[in-house]
Parts: structure tokens; sequence; C-alpha cells
């Protein structure tokens, strides 16, 4: 056995040496593939690393950008709308239009038999109806930076109502609900206004005229009184009505400009008036025709 190794002893080494020198080489040709593979997955990585950086750099210019212009756009809004608020803060408050529109709907004498009875919800009452006419109120002024107080004055009984903007009537005290013949409303923080009043056997002998009055220095004022849903109406008037204007002092300014547009219906327009002043037509009736049927009395008409 000795013998033997001794003479086989450089052959062994040799396959040994041989051995080595494989596995050493593969074990080298391992390590370069893994070090290759290591590489290309840190490439891979990096890549990956900076797609995303460049994708979320991306996404937060985009929103930066468009937070950017948001804030922008919110700005030149705020800018308008605070650049209109003063243009209309500084502008003159003024009234650019007042309309009243008078329809009347019945006409009777205090002693004929009522048109019809009616319940008032507010005053919990039923009363005889005899007149009736409804007082249409339009208001335009320049700007909403505005109050004004709206009167509804009569010898009968008012009812009110606030149509624009809307709003349930508004009470300080019970005294003041029940009243019959005025009531007072307290409305603003608008350019336009629009009432509609009922008035109840406010149209009497002695009491024929209907007006308004001016809130602010107003542009043009215009009255329209309506006559036409009134039987017999060519026999209740003694002559053509009259038109004034109420100066602040209350001296009265008679008005040429009334004229009838169609069978009882009369318009008045007057421009430039001043806060306080008024407008007034005044109706000449005969209450004599007048009869309990509140039919005029032919007869009496022939004579």
């Amino acid at each position: 056995m000795e013998e033997f190794v001794k003479q086989n002893i450089q052959p062994i080494i040799g396959i040994i040496t041989a051995l080595l020198t494989i596995i050493g080489g593969s074990l080298a040709v391992q390590r370069w593939f893994h070090v290759q593979k290591c590489d290309r997955l840190a490439d891979q990585h990096q890549a990956e690393i900076t797609a995303l950086k460049n994708q979320h750099d991306t996404e937060n210019f985009n929103k930066e950008k468009q937070l950017s212009e948001a804030r922008q756009k919110l700005e030149h809004e705020f800018e308008d709308k605070n650049q209109k608020y003063l243009t209309e803060t500084q502008k003159p408050l003024i009234q650019e239009v007042k309309l009243v529109y008078v329809r009347y709907l019945h006409i009777k004498s205090e002693t004929a038999e009522p048109a019809y009875r009616k319940f008032i919800t507010r005053l919990g009452e039923t009363i005889d109806v005899r007149s009736e006419y409804q007082y249409y109120r339009f208001n335009k002024f320049s700007n909403s930076n505005n109050s004004i107080t709206l009167i509804d004055r009569s010898t009968g009984i008012v009812e009110p109502r606030i149509m624009f903007p809307w709003r349930k009537l508004a009470f300080t005290d019970v005294p003041s609900k029940k009243s019959r013949g005025m009531l007072t409303q307290d409305i603003g923080d608008s350019d336009t206004y629009f009432s509609v009043t009922s008035y109840y056997n406010g149209f009497k002998e002695g009491d024929e005229d209907v007006g308004m009055k001016m809130e602010m220095d107003t542009q043009v004022a215009r009255m329209i009184a309506d006559f036409s849903s009134i039987e017999w109406l060519s026999l209740i008037f003694t002559k053509e009505p009259d038109a004034y204007k109420i100066e602040l002092n209350g001296e009265r300014t008679k008005l040429l400009g009334l004229e009838e547009i169609d069978d009882g219906i009369y318009h008045l327009e007057v421009s430039n008036m001043k806060k306080g002043e008024s407008l007034l037509i005044d109706f000449h009736v005969n209450w004599d025709y007048f009869t309990d049927s509140a039919v005029p009395k032919k007869t009496k008409h022939k004579k």
C-alpha cells in the first residue's frame, strides 16, 4: 500500500489539484453570475426608484400647479367680488323705479248691501266688503345695500303681502298686529321689492284718492289706477281725476301728465323725485249714483 502510494502520489496530487481547480473555477463562475445578478437587480431597483421618484415629482408638480391655479382663480374671484362690493357700496343709493298699480274690484256706498263678506284672519273677524282694491307696489334700487319701511294706510282695513323677497308679516307686539287701517313692515338687503296689499272699505265718499311716497331719491315714479273691472264706469265719475305732486313741505303741485290709456285706466309718470315727496291721484265720484245693489240709477242718469 505504501509502495502504491509512493508510486502514485504525484498523479493523486494532480487529480486533487485538478478537482480543486475545477471546484474553485465553478465557485468563481457562480460568484461572477451572482455578482452580475446582484448588479442587475441593483440597477433595476435603482431604475425603479428613479422612475418612482420622477413620477412622484411629476405628480407633485402637477398638483402644485393645480393648487396654484386654483388659488389664483379664488384670488381673482375674491378680488372681483370685493371690487363689485366696493363699487356697489360706493355707488349712490337711489330708487331707479317705483311703480304702483291699483286695481279696483268693488265700489259701493257705505249704505249699500255688501259685495260679499270676508273673514280677516289677522283680526279674527268677518267684515262686510263694499269697496275693495289691490295695491301692487314695486321698488327697484341701484344696489341691495338698503332697507325700507312699507306703509299701508287706509280708513278701512289693509291686508299686505310681501311677495319679494318672500316673507311673512312680522309684528313687534299684539296691538300692531291687530291694527285695522295702518300696517308697517321693515324689509331690506335687496335691490328689488314687490308687495300686494288688499284695501277693504277704504275707497268711500270723501276718501277717493290714492297715492305713493318716495322712500329714496327716485329716477322714475309711475302710478296706474285701473277701474276697468267696475260696472257702469262711464257714470260714476263727475269729471276727470286730478294728479298732484306733494312737496316736502306739504304743498301740492297739480300735474298735467295724467292720461287715460284705456277706459277707466289712468297712468301717471314723473321723473327725478326727491326722497319724501309723494304722488297723488284724486278721483271725483258721484256717490248718488249708487243704490243698494251697487248699480247706478239709470233713471237718475237720464235726468
